[in-house]
């Protein structure tokens, strides 16, 4: 007889039995980290191809109450959806799902027109060869939509942040399974991840990372702080004033500081996100209330590639490589000023000349900057000085990737809002709500 020692068991007991470890087959991380480097290399190539798109969210209320909107038709009135059917019914515009729980609009040769979960509009356009294309989507689009919101008794807000209700008067009106955990995680930690979620709206600025990737990550990552300073638009909150020039960027100092913030220089921007990734609070692969391990430790247990991918477009860095890097500094602007962060930013990354003065002069990124140029803006003397300094690389750089790219008009908005506002240590939230959104 074989085997190993004999065990006596008492009469009348039941033996008892050795619990074999189980082995978790863990993804190769070769694997976790080609998924990152195919969002910071998918748009490598030719700098002659550069290309410029946008994400534009605004906030639509009753005119008369002021009153959040739902995308479908409730007791307060007419959905944001049946004002966007009015505007698009002879324009072509193609009505499907989202996705997410609410209805999308795709604009021919423009972009699609989405809901975010508090029920904002977000314009996301296509990637276009100059500033002033970009500009004339925006425009085409927005118009029959604001002429269509009037008409129905709604107001488009282009604020950083919601500035007439409180959070509790804002629902999460579209509630996926990804935005129910995704707020379930925030509420855990605070007040500011609702106020995000269901309230606040920016401009995202799209651009390419062309043959200087490393070059643009670090130029944009330093940038960020001033970008924040420059375009701030949410000073009031509830009726109130706020204390601050952005309370949107101050949402995003607090929700959750695993998921956002700035990357300092790095040889390596691959592996830094990587890192960064796997360090991040993973809600995707819990259920709803419980709380959210890192990812690393959702890797250990045997994360799968999709669950790895849907933690991915969890991440809300100041910028995100999405194939084209997402620059997310930009509060929302009314649809006059909206393409001057897009022209400022194009010229500063895409103008060899621009980008190298820019990464010669801008301090390191820096979270404490960033911190202050939300809360004190253009107030604060040293954000001012680098923020016009930066201001100034951009449009310079406008100019010289000339006419087809930055024409001529574009670039006269860009001085009249330096005059207006950059120069006179302004921002836009200085504006009155009351300004007809597209006049200069």
């Amino acid at each position: 007889m074989g085997g190993g020692p004999r065990r006596s068991v008492r009469p009348g007991a039941r033996e008892a039995h050795t619990l074999t470890p189980v082995t978790v087959e863990r993804l190769p991380h070769r694997l976790l980290v080609a998924e990152i480097r195919e969002r910071m290399s998918a748009t490598l190539g030719d700098e002659g191809r550069l290309a410029v798109g946008a994400e534009l969210e605004l906030i639509p209320v009753r005119a008369e109450t002021g009153r959040r909107v739902a995308p479908e038709d409730g007791p307060e009135g007419p959905g944001l959806i049946g004002v966007l059917r009015r505007a698009g019914e002879e324009r072509g515009w193609g009505f499907g799902a989202q996705g997410r729980g609410a209805a999308g609009i795709t604009v021919p040769g423009a972009g699609w027109l989405t809901f975010e979960p508090g029920g904002q509009l977000e314009l996301s356009t296509l990637p276009f060869a100059s500033v002033g294309d970009l500009t004339t989507a925006l425009e085409d689009t927005l118009r029959p939509v604001y002429q269509a919101a009037e008409r129905s008794g709604v107001a488009l807000l282009s604020r950083g942040i919601d500035p007439l209700n409180a959070a509790e008067d804002a629902a999460l009106l579209v509630a996926s399974e990804r935005y129910r955990k995704q707020a379930a995680h925030y509420a855990a930690i605070g007040p500011w991840g609702r106020r995000m979620m269901t309230q606040s709206a920016a401009i995202h600025v799209n651009l390419d990372l062309g043959g200087r990737p490393v070059r643009r990550w670090s130029v944009a990552n330093r940038a960020a702080p001033f970008v924040t300073a420059l375009f701030a638009n949410s000073p009031r909150y509830a009726g109130v004033d706020a204390g601050v020039r952005s309370l949107r960027a101050e949402q995003w100092r607090h929700l959750d500081p695993s998921r956002t913030g700035l990357f300092a220089d790095g040889r390596d921007p691959v592996s830094q996100y990587a890192s960064f990734a796997l360090d991040a609070a993973n809600f995707i692969g819990v259920p709803e209330g419980t709380p959210a391990p890192r990812f690393r430790a959702s890797w250990a247990a045997g994360a799968s590639l999709d669950e790895w991918r849907a933690h991915l477009s969890t991440l809300f860095p100041e910028v995100r490589p999405r194939g084209y890097l997402e620059l997310r500094s930009v509060d929302s602007l009314r649809p006059a000023w909206a393409p001057v962060p897009c022209l400022i930013l194009a010229g500063l990354l895409y103008d060899g000349t621009a980008l190298e003065a820019a990464h010669e002069s801008l301090p390191p990124a820096s979270h404490d900057a960033l911190s202050r140029a939300g809360r004190a803006g253009l107030a604060d003397p040293s954000i001012r000085a680098t923020a016009l300094e930066l201001y100034d690389l951009g449009l310079g750089g406008a100019k010289r990737l000339g006419e087809d790219f930055a024409s001529g008009f574009l670039l006269e908005r860009a001085e009249e809002f330096r005059g207006r506002f950059v120069a006179r240590g302004l921002d836009p939230g200085h504006e009155p709500d009351e300004v007809d959104p597209f006049a200069i």
